[in-house]
């Protein structure tokens, strides 16, 4: 309901909301917008206009509070999720390259005892704690809540600011995480099928639950995004045991921290837990999952094939012949001379090598294959500035 408040701040009257209903009041009223129940989980959509006497839409009458709102509510509804994500995930110039090496940042690692080779990762501090800030922004600045109901595997988790996954790969977010899924799962093949962000309210009912089914290779990466939480504010990710949540049994837990990162198989059982009752506000999270390969991943979300290649129109199972694979290489290599971080070129040089060794040997790389490492090296050069955005 709206709810309109008398000097004295006592409610005087209610407002019931009701499709198309129209209550018009002056804005000297005092009035709070009371949520609803905790157990409703869509969005409450309400027009909100505000008239003038003399018929005018000049805004300088407005109180500052006023202006502010109405400026938010033009930006929101000006600036596409994409455009604020790219704008403010820029590579540049001055910014310092992460570390190539996730070893040092490791805090904790834990692997199910029961040899069904499950585990998570815990790393701290390594990430510019600027970008941190940067996608605490982006969620407040996007705040349109939804729940995924689609499954009985759901999270029952609201999500704000779903995005695309090519924003993801041409932004400079892209490489420090790609560097601790390599680190995690030690291969460089895994790619990203789902990007978003979730927030967790102390009256939210949260479901224990895998990120994908037992016999898949997933993988899941979240930050959290809460400064200053302290351990009495709660909001642990509490793992389990098992691949059935009716009889899971909780294993440990990892304490939310500002810029921490938690990567996990995707088979391990979770779930995220709310935020105390004395905490008022919510605990937001960045959350990436990721596929074995560039192909589950599409299956994943088709519109990932339509990311731009170099390749024509060929099948991406197609193997271009010998003499284009060796020209792709050859330009790779001139590029790779140019790239002035140490740390990334030896990571690249060692995968090119290893393509021309087989290409050696008689084998055929396909398409896709190149395509996949020519886009790990554009999102790479853009790390270490020789791309302009």
């Amino acid at each position: 309901e709206t709810l309109l408040l008398n000097a004295n701040t006592s409610v005087s009257a209610g407002i019931h909301p009701q499709l198309g209903r129209v209550a018009v009041f002056p804005q000297s009223v005092l009035r709070l917008m009371h949520p609803p129940a905790i157990d409703y989980t869509g969005n409450q959509h309400v027009i909100e206009l505000i008239l003038h006497p003399d018929g005018s839409s000049s805004k300088t009458s407005l109180s500052e509070d006023e202006q502010l709102h109405i400026m938010e509510a033009e930006t929101r509804s000006s600036d596409s999720q994409e455009t604020y994500f790219a704008a403010h995930f820029k590579k540049l110039q001055e910014d310092k390259s992460e570390p190539a090496d996730m070893a040092p940042f490791v805090k904790k690692e834990y692997t199910m005892p029961d040899g069904s080779g499950k585990r998570f990762m815990v790393l701290d501090n390594v990430f510019d704690m600027s970008k941190i800030d940067k996608i605490r922004q982006f969620i407040l600045h996007h705040t349109a809540y939804h729940y995924d109901t689609s499954s009985d595997s759901s999270d029952n988790v609201k999500w704000v600011a779903g995005l695309e996954v090519g924003p993801f790969l041409s932004s400079s977010l892209y490489l420090p995480f790609q560097r601790i899924v390599d680190h995690f799962t030690g291969t460089t093949s895994y790619y990203p099928y789902d990007v978003t962000c979730n927030l967790i309210r102390t009256a939210d009912h949260t479901l224990v639950h895998s990120d994908c089914d037992q016999h898949e290779k997933r993988v899941t990466m979240i930050i959290y995004l809460n400064p200053n939480w302290t351990e009495n504010l709660h909001g642990e990710t509490v793992f389990f045991t098992g691949g059935m949540p009716k009889y899971a049994e909780s294993l440990t837990a990892v304490r939310p921290r500002y810029g921490r990162a938690v990567i996990f198989n995707g088979t391990f059982l979770h779930s995220a837990r709310p935020p105390s009752p004395t905490f008022a506000g919510a605990r937001y999270t960045f959350a990436v999952k990721y596929a074995e390969s560039r192909t589950h991943a599409e299956n994943e979300d088709p519109s990932l094939k339509t990311l731009e290649d170099d390749f024509g129109q060929e099948s991406e199972d197609d193997i271009p012949k010998e003499h284009r694979t060796r020209h792709f290489l050859k330009t790779i290599q001139g590029d790779l001379e140019d790239i002035p971080d140490a740390g990334i070129k030896e990571m690249l040089q060692k995968e090119l090598d290893a393509i021309e060794e087989r290409v050696n040997h008689g084998e055929a790389i396909t398409k896709k294959e190149l395509t996949q490492f020519m886009q790990r090296v554009d999102a790479m050069q853009r790390e270490s500035g020789m791309i302009d955005f």
